[in-house]
């Protein structure tokens, strides 16, 4: 049997980041949002009106009018969320997806085994609520959960202009871990790339362009010519008076571990090696770079 998913009524729950965003979107798509809770009441109402819906008192009236669930608040908050929908014995919805990056679609089962699940993750940095451009066109969402969850939540991933890539409850973790690597971490080496090129008397405007372009280049080499081809560097080419240099060179602590473990990880897989021979390091000191 055929279903028609933009029959279904939804609730959501939370009118943070995610959740606004999510609410109006959807509704943009055709979706019928019947109602938004939150903690923050001036928020959810600010998200219905937008919309327009209504904005639910008590999750008691969003179990009892809505056909699926949308939970799209901070992950501590969760649990708290599925243990209440546990205590009522009766609703009218049938599926409940979260939005959590980290846990997988099968806590949603501590709300009782009755619902259909699914994780709706998008991968990508999601602002506050932008009602011009939509956030969610052309990412990538990240699904897990069973059959029928996953169906709906690809259908909601496709309505807000994303691509859903199915992934097992197993590897929820590691594809949220990968997520942090790829946009996280990138973010936090271009902050410090900016900041050591600022100490070295570049001014803001033209350290933007160098950082810009060299990532950009960076990602380029990778994805046309693969790993380890792609890498350029001292650690690609075994310069260990160069990393040397760069480790002294940093005076925070932490900031040279950090250095220091992206450099051996480099070193490894450019050579298939255990770790950059430290046994250099006496001999480049001698060689005045310390």
């Amino acid at each position: 049997m055929k279903v028609l998913w933009k029959q279904l009524g939804i609730g959501i729950i939370g009118a943070g980041r995610i959740g606004a965003n999510l609410a109006y979107w959807l509704s943009k798509a055709g979706w019928r949002i019947k109602g938004v809770i939150s903690k923050n009441n001036e928020s959810a109402a600010k998200v219905a009106k937008l919309i327009p819906t209504g904005v639910y008192n008590s999750l008691t009236q969003l179990l009892q009018k809505c056909d699926v669930a949308i939970i799209a608040v901070p992950d501590r908050v969760i649990f708290d969320i599925l243990e209440e929908i546990c205590d009522y014995e009766r609703t009218k919805v049938k599926t409940i997806i979260h939005t959590a990056g980290v846990l997988p679609a099968t806590i949603i089962k501590l709300a009782g085994l009755d619902y259909a699940y699914a994780s709706l993750h998008p991968m990508a940095s999601i602002s506050g609520l932008d009602t011009k451009k939509n956030p969610f066109a052309n990412i990538f969402f990240d699904i897990d959960g069973d059959d029928f969850g996953v169906s709906l939540a690809s259908e909601l991933a496709k309505s807000l202009g994303g691509e859903p890539v199915i992934i097992s409850s197993d590897s929820k973790a590691l594809c949220h871990c990968a997520d942090v690597f790829a946009a996280n971490f990138v973010f936090a080496c271009a902050d410090v790339a900016l900041k050591f090129f600022s100490k070295a008397g570049i001014s803001e405007p033209v350290a933007k362009k160098m950082v810009k372009g060299l990532v950009e280049s960076a990602l380029k080499n990778l994805f046309a010519l693969g790993s380890p081809e792609g890498l350029t560097g001292p650690a690609k080419r075994g310069d260990i008076n160069t990393i040397l240099i760069h480790s002294f060179a940093i005076e925070d602590e932490e900031l040279r571990a950090v250095y220091d473990a992206f450099t051996d990880y480099l070193f490894r897989l450019s050579r298939g090696e255990s770790r950059i021979p430290r046994e250099n390091t006496d001999t480049a000191g001698e060689n005045g770079y310390r």
